[in-house]
This record gives structure tokens, sequence and C-alpha cells, in this order.
């Protein structure tokens, strides 16, 4: 990972100083220095089964991170943790145990050996490789690797002659446009390579030469989650995105405002070389109601090959249509074509999931409307070889909290990560026969207890239904009154809610000492998903609805904090510029990432065209939506803008930085330019907390 770099812009400070009203907990440094689990797993030791994890913690003012490789054993006479390795340096993934005491890994371009009885660390491939994202086949016989590959440029001055001789470059038939936006006009290709009884990669095969595919490279618990080998080593299946063939043939690209991109899985033959395409012609038919999928995590049941089926299982999502945000986990028999929807008519969202060690189960993380917890499921798909019928879904975890992985499985145990403020803060042991759960690792140990957790279904205008959810600090002193943030979701809110890419990260702010409301969707809200955002009445109903929860609720109506993510922020600026609702309580300050504010500028350079489209037509019809340029807050303000968001120029948060700026407005600007719309895991994440916590403390926002 690059090293993180941020611009800090400050103006008008205002004089004053802080009366508290309740004592906070944790401070910006404190945040910026807890540790988290960056990456766990169980494996084989000498004396038993072992779970082993990384700490990783980062120190904002010297700029580096700091890993801690531990190893517990897990037989119930096991000893304390071990402490294996200490290394400094860039975040770590893909990291993986070749023998007892030799891991690799990578981090950025470079592959890396470490051994813990020497100790060393060491580069396994040379400076300049161009290779990163390395993943071990099963046997340890072949590495995979992830390759960018530039995407066809030309100069722009020959498609466009009146720029002239200019440094403007065009990419032609782009591939994708992910969550994460353009990355630099690159795709991502996969490559493999033999390694041989010496230890030495082969020449690498590209699986995919002559394509302008971009395989999806996200992570979960550090490892890559869209790409995966069969257990016998035979097939590797990865989730991409590929240009139509109509594009191919037309050299022209997709038309997004007709077609979302997607994602499809394809499966890679090692024998023969040939890649087939898993999903592309039965999107019509999976029963999500939309001819428009995206596939995600294919994974092989560890089973595989060992019977006359080759059974597999991603997650599916609708990008369009009445089921738009659903997210449903998918079972395929390949040797048949057959085709089981395993959580069909369940309101809830898949999230990821993971084959048990037998391969006879699927154990998946889902989150509910109703809920903002995320707990761990489990499904039976097997029974003796045959589909175990009827498919009945059991909750597995009763942690009210979140859970963001599972890290492996003992005889009479599954093993899970839980989040924090920061995704993976701990590790809990959960018995399989009656569900009670016993904590093994915790990374901070000033997080004792998780915040209380309040729900209610909420009424809006034109019939609109949403779930407001209250974090509550587990410790509050008898007659305190709270400072109260209100998080106003992005659009992605319809069709997200992983925690991984939350920006407000509502219990970093209860253990700072406040209480934070956030906002989930109804089911079946989708179609109403642009009224939320720009109809007034629609603000005004949940302005009033929040207001009654904040008195019930003894939170300091003097003390608002709101924050808006994308979309979110374009009804936050409205909130604050809007005397009905001012009335109601005062708002002390803005915080906003990403934030929309020009929607007329915001719908001709987003790359999100078909949403562009959608909410142009909206403002035509209803006369309800009133637009300005930038409505008339006068608070103080704290805004982060991604440099590399493909779903929010950047000029929309420099420009309103400008304007209130010409207004005297006190401000500040981070910019980060190398983020894209949605956090991710690493350093720019704990720069924006470290700065939001030292904002909400100014006397600027708490005269």
């Amino acid at each position: 990972m690059s090293k993180w770099r941020e611009i800090l812009i400050c103006l008008g400070w205002m004089s004053g100083l802080h009366a508290a009203h309740a004592q906070l907990v944790w401070t910006p440094e404190r945040i910026a220095e807890a540790p988290y689990i960056s990456a766990c797993w169980t494996d084989e030791d000498a004396s038993g089964q072992a779970l082993y994890y990384v700490i990783s913690a980062y120190d904002i003012e010297r700029d580096r991170m700091r890993h801690q490789l531990w190893m517990q054993p897990l037989h119930p006479m096991a000893a304390r943790a071990n402490r294996l390795f200490t290394f400094d340096g860039p975040q770590l993934e893909n990291l993986i145990r070749i023998s007892p005491h030799q891991f690799i890994f990578t981090r950025g371009n470079q592959c890396y050996l470490l051994r813990t009885d020497t100790p060393s660390l060491r580069p396994f491939t040379q400076a300049d490789s161009p290779y990163a994202h390395m993943l071990i086949s099963p046997k340890k016989d072949y590495v995979l690797f992830v390759h960018p590959e530039k995407v066809r440029d030309v100069e722009a001055k020959d498609y466009y002659p009146q720029f002239g001789k200019t440094r403007a470059r065009i990419y032609h038939r782009l591939p994708a446009f992910g969550t994460d936006g353009w990355i630099d006009g690159y795709v991502h290709h996969l490559l493999y390579a033999r390694i041989d009884s010496m230890g030495r990669l082969g020449m690498p095969v590209d699986l995919m030469p002559y394509e302008e595919t971009d395989v999806d490279t996200a992570l979960i618990n550090g490892y890559l989650a869209q790409v995966h080998w069969s257990p016998d080593e035979r097939y590797i299946v990865y989730a991409a995105y590929k240009p139509s063939l109509q594009e191919i043939a037309t050299d022209t690209p997709q038309d997004t405002l007709v077609t979302p991109q997607v994602s499809q899985i394809y499966l890679y033959d090692l024998q023969d070389g040939l890649t087939s395409c898993l999903t592309c012609e039965t999107d019509v038919d999976r029963g999500l109601g939309s001819a428009w999928i995206r596939h995600e995590s294919p994974a092989f049941s560890p089973a595989t090959g060992q019977g006359k089926s080759r059974w597999i299982a991603w997650i599916a999502e609708p990008v369009a249509g009445v089921h738009t945000g659903q997210r449903d986990l998918i079972l395929e028999d390949l040797e048949r074509k057959t085709l089981y929807n395993l959580t069909h008519g369940r309101a809830g969202r898949v999230l990821h999931f993971w084959w048990s060690s037998d391969g006879q189960s699927l154990l998946f993380t889902a989150t509910f409307p109703d809920s903002a917890w995320i707990e761990l499921y489990r499904v039976q798909v097997f029974d003796e070889g045959r589909l175990h019928t009827p498919l009945v879904i059991r909750q597995i975890t009763h942690l009210h909290t979140r859970i963001e992985a599972l890290v492996g499985e003992t005889p009479s145990a599954w093993l899970v990560a839980v989040s924090g403020w920061h995704p993976m803060q701990r590790i809990f042991a959960v018995d399989k026969q009656n569900g009670s759960a016993r904590m093994l690792v915790q990374a901070d140990t000033t997080q004792n207890t998780m915040p209380r957790l309040s729900s209610w279904l909420i009424s809006l205008a034109h019939g609109m239904k949403v779930w407001i959810h209250q974090y509550r600090p587990s410790q509050t002193d008898s007659g305190s009154r709270y400072p109260a943030i209100i998080c106003l979701p992005d659009l992605a809110w319809f069709s997200e809610n992983d925690s991984k890419t939350r920006w407000d990260q509502p219990h970093m702010f209860v253990e700072a000492g406040y209480q934070v409301f956030t906002i989930s969707p109804e089911p079946g809200l989708s179609d109403d998903r642009l009224n939320f955002y720009l109809d007034p009445a629609t603000l005004h109903s949940l302005a009033d609805s929040l207001c009654r929860l904040l008195t019930i609720n003894q939170a300091d109506t003097q003390r608002v904090i709101l924050m808006g993510s994308g979309w979110g922020a374009y009804p936050a600026l409205m909130w604050a510029s809007d005397q009905h609702i001012a009335s109601c309580f005062s708002v002390r300050t803005l915080v906003l990432w990403n934030p929309v504010v020009d929607i007329a500028s915001w719908s001709t350079t987003t790359a999100a065209r078909w949403i562009a489209r959608e909410i142009v037509q909206l403002m035509q019809q209803n006369k309800n939506i009133v637009h300005t340029d930038l409505p008339s807050a006068q608070l103080p303000m704290l805004i982060g803008v991604g440099g590399n968001d493909g779903w929010v120029p950047a000029e929309q948060g420099l420009g309103l930085f400008d304007k209130i700026q010409d207004r005297q407005i006190p401000g500040r600007l981070i910019y980060f330019p190398d983020m894209a719309h949605h956090w991710q895991i690493g350093h720019d994440l704990l720069v924006w907390q470290h700065q939001v916590l030292n904002w909400l403390q100014t006397p600027a926002v708490n005269p």
C-alpha cells in the first residue's frame, strides 16, 4: 500500500471554551494507535490445531505500521499465545503458512518469505516485480499472481483535434466501473506459475491473454475473496468484469445508461487452458427478477472431486430492477448444470460465506433491515453425498455484534472474527452444540463492552419506511446528556450494508462518548431511493422523527452533529439550511465525505450514468424537488474528498470548500488523492477517523 497522503487546509477557527457534558473515552491519538487484527486463520501445529493471527497497529505520527504474528494452540490444555515475529511496513496480504516455520505473503508488488525459527524476513520476488496478490494452490505446487495490465490508450488530439497539443489521454473500452472507481487505466489479469522442488518459480502463464478483463481483487480477512483454486488444482475460479461481445465487435464502450456494469464468474481449466463463463447465459433464470446480476466470491466445496459432482457457491446480487440490493447465496452442480438459491425469499442480505472444512455445509454472514448486527448462519447442503432437503438455515451466533469473517473451525467450535470501531477487533470460539461463545483474542483491551442498540421502524412521507438504529455508550453517567451524531446514508446504502465500506464507524464514536443514529432501508424501498434524497417532505418527516427520538433518549439537542457520505451529504446540507428543521434542535457542525453538492454537475461527470439519468428524470417530474447549487448552510464543515472516486467527482467537495471559504464559514478540507468512494482497511481510514475526532473536539464545533 502506498504511503498515505493528505492535504490539510484550515480557516477561521472560532473562539470559545468547550464545556463537556459527558466524558470522552477515546482521544484521536488513541484511535490512531489502536491495534486491530489484520489476518487470522487456523492451521495444524506440532501440538495440534492452532490459531494464527496478526495484530497490526498504526502510528499516525511516524506513519509506520507494526505487525505482530501470534500463534495460540486450541487444545483444552493450551498454553498462552506465543508471539512468533514482529516487523514493520505496509499492510500485509494473503499470508500463507507453507511449513512449520515458513510463511509467505504479499504487500504492494512484492512477495516476502518469513521464517520464525531464524528469524528473518526477505523478499521472495524482485524489487520491480509486476505481480501482487499471491495465492498458493492447495497442494502448494502452484502460485497465482495478479498482474496490472495497461488498458489501450491514445493521444487525446487523435480523437479530439480541438484539444491541440495537450497531455490528455483517452482510455478506450475500460473493462468496468467497480466500487473502487477507475484505477489509472489498468486492468488486473491472473497469472499462474509452477513451483519446482527447489522452491523456484516457473514462467508465469496469463489466464486471460489479449483480454481487457478486470479481476476483482477485494480482500476479506487479508485474503483474496474473489479468486479460488479447486481442491484438485485443476480449476481456477474467479469473479471478473469483461467487455460485452458488442463492445469487442464494434470497439465502442458499453452504454452505461442502459446496462450497468456487472461481474461474472469464470472457470479456467489448467489441463486444456480453456476458460468458460458459469454465469453469463443464465442471469434471467436465477429467480432474482433481473437480467443484470453481479456475481461475487466464487468458492469450490472442499469435497469437490471426491464424488460424481463438482459443487461451487457464489453470491448473486441484482443491480437493476425490483430486487436491487438483494444478495442471495447460490449453489451450483457443475456436472448437472443445476442451480439452487439457498437463501431465496429471505429479507436479509448475504455478505460473505465460507465452506465448512468437511464440505457439507455453508456458513455465511448476513444482515437484516431491523438490526444493525451481522451474525453467522449455517445451512447444511449435503447429507452423505446428496443434497440435503429441506434446506434449513440456522443462526449460529447471537453475539449482537458484527461478524467480519469465519476464521476457521475445530471439531467442537467455529472461530469468528468480530469488529469494533475497526474491522477485526476480537476472535471468538462459538460452540457447535449450544452456541455459547468465549473470547480467544482481543486486539484492543480498552474495548470490553459493546454499545447498546435500539431500533425503530419510522414512517416517512410518501409511505416510505426506514429503520433508525441508535448506538449508546455502554457505560453512561447518570444525568449526563451526550451529544448526538446523525449519519445520513449514501446512495449505496440501498444496495450495500457491508461494514467494511462504512465510513461513519458508529462504534468508534460511541466509545468516544457520543450517541449515534444511523439509518437502514426497509425491504422494497429501493424504488423510492431518489425521493429519499431529493424530496424536502421526506427530509422534514425524517428530521421530525429524529427530533422525537433525541428528546426521548435525553440526547443533547444543542450539540447535534450531521454526517453525510456521497448522496447523504446533500440532505445534510439541505437539513442544515432549513429553518423548519433547525427549530427542533441545534446542529453544531457538518462532517461530509465525498459530498454530492451540485446535482446538475454531478449527473454529467459521474461514471454511474445509469443512476444519473434516473435522478435527472425524477427532478424533472417532481415539482416538490427544489435544487440549488449550494444550500445556504452557515455551519462549520469538515470535508473529506477522495481523488480516485468514480461515483462523486472530487470537484464536488473541492468546490464546496471553495464556496464556504468565500462565505467565511469555518471549515477544514482533507484530501486523499488515492482514495475511492468507499473506505478500505488501511492508513487512510485511520487518518480520517483521527481527523474527525479532532474536528469534533475543536472550539469551532463545541463553543
